[in-house]
């Protein structure tokens, strides 16, 4: 020591290891990741909720996430579908009250229909002709829909596509000169009546229910499908559990066949099982 000032001693912080600084990073990663798994446990009640547990959005259908690819021709079918069908129950209505089938479509109006569907392509009345025991309504398909290819069809009282059948009348050769039959007499040994058993046996419709389980389920025991929604009234009763008379059980804006053939639950939210 000769006297001299020194220079003050700086001491500096030693550099962190890079281990130190490595785990850091990790703890960063492995915060990060327990935020989105947390996002995602409360997402998924609101998804299962919106699309059921095994659904997810379908394009097809489409949802507020997804929505629909635009089929114009499709739609406008559906249109057709729905329109033919509301004037076959307004004139199974019209003819319970009026004991026939009306001339024209106009007199539906406003009793049974509020106004007279038209095609929204021509935007024309779709053609209609009455017979003795039925009538028939014909539209044309542009694409297609449910099991009806694209193309003309018909509608009767027995439903789409189903011939009506008219009641067998014998006309005289010369009407002016008809000689009037007697009454033919009564048969010594008449047939036995018909037994409940076989009432109940009959199916009118071909739809696999009785005329006797049609008017307990309140349907129409002519027609295999009385709500026009693309399912039989057995498939509506007997397998799915959906209203007969409701085209659209759940009311979600989709009908029930439309829901079924595509795979959905035409009872509520998801897919069938």
């Amino acid at each position: 020591m000769d006297g001299t000032p020194q220079p003050p001693v700086v001491f500096q912080k030693p550099p962190a290891p890079k281990l130190s600084r490595n785990i850091a990073k990790i703890g960063v990663v492995f915060a990060t990741a327990a935020a989105v798994g947390t996002a995602v446990w409360f997402t998924l009640p609101i998804l299962r909720a919106k699309f059921g547990n095994h659904a997810a959005p379908d394009l097809a259908k489409g949802s507020e996430l997804t929505p629909a690819v635009a089929d114009p021709a499709k739609d406008r079918d559906q249109e057709r579908y729905r329109h033919v069908n509301e004037i076959r129950l307004a004139l199974n209505s019209y003819v319970n009250d009026a004991k026939e089938y009306p001339a024209s479509l106009d007199a539906l109006v406003p009793k049974y229909l509020p106004t007279i569907p038209k095609d929204p392509s021509s935007l024309v009345a779709y053609p209609y002709t009455k017979d003795a025991s039925s009538f028939t309504l014909t539209f044309t398909l542009e694409s297609g829909i449910f099991t009806y290819a694209a193309g003309e069809h018909f509608i009767t009282a027995r439903g789409i596509d189903i011939k009506s059948v008219a009641p067998f009348v014998v006309k005289p050769e010369n009407p002016t000169n008809v000689v009037a039959v007697p009454p033919a007499p009564a048969p010594e040994n008449p047939l036995p009546p018909i037994s409940e058993e076989a009432l109940a046996s009959t199916d009118s419709d071909g739809d696999g229910l009785s005329d006797d389980q049609e008017v307990f389920f309140g349907t129409d025991p002519n027609n295999h499908d009385t709500d026009a929604d693309g399912l039989s009234d057995k498939e509506e009763t007997k397998i799915y559990g959906t209203d007969p008379k409701d085209p659209d059980t759940d009311k979600d804006g989709y009908s029930d066949g439309a829901e079924v053939h595509g795979g959905f639950n035409p009872k509520g939210p998801g897919r069938l099982p």
